[in-house]
């Protein structure tokens, strides 16, 4: 188990887990589950009460996930990306609010620091930097359309929901998206 340590930034920490990840990983999603593991936590998937995607027991140091997911989803086909995205979170709360959690003190903001997580660990601001469509779309700020194709480029690359990486982006200060709004998913 990786002991907690002390870190300046959600992305430090971020990059301090991935760090010990021994398995081979393109993108942070595909070791994910091993982060976790790492955290001498487990992963269970059994069905769950309908509209609960997941449950973390910090007293077990356990996640349950709800199995089938698909089938609870808006979008079935994005599963897998939903899954990345909130086991990601989950990885936050354990890294960040487990004490809290365990003294019953769970509140929004502890929410908020476990959704930055997220967009730390599965989007890292230099990879993302890094990634041509990102760069095409910070330089250009193309029509609609045109952002949108690069935006589900970017997020089948990283293997996370489009609204992910939109919401990464302008969390980084990265983009305006004026028009994020009136995008057809």
């Amino acid at each position: 188990m990786t002991s907690l340590r002390p870190f300046r930034s959600l992305v430090e920490d971020c990059q301090s887990v991935l760090a010990d990840v021994t398995g081979r990983w393109r993108v942070p999603a595909e070791a994910l589950n091993e982060a976790i593991l790492l955290q001498g936590w487990s992963i269970q998937h059994r069905r769950l009460p309908e509209g609960t995607f997941c449950v973390c027991d910090a007293w077990r140091q356990t996640l349950v996930v709800s199995d089938p997911l698909a089938d609870q989803l808006d979008c079935p086909g994005v599963h897998r990306e939903v899954l990345r995205w909130m086991l990601a979170a989950e990885l936050g709360q354990i890294r960040m609010n487990s004490m809290p959690l365990l003294e019953g003190k769970y509140s929004v903001a502890l929410g908020h620091t476990a959704t930055e997580y997220a967009m730390a660990f599965l989007l890292p601001p230099e990879m993302l930097r890094a990634h041509p469509d990102v760069a095409y779309l910070v330089q250009s700020q193309p029509e609609r359309i045109e952002g949108w194709r690069r935006l589900c480029r970017v997020a089948e690359y990283f293997l996370v929901p489009v609204a992910c990486v939109q919401a990464t982006l302008a969390h980084y200060g990265m983009l305006d998206y004026s028009w994020k709004n009136s995008q057809v998913a």
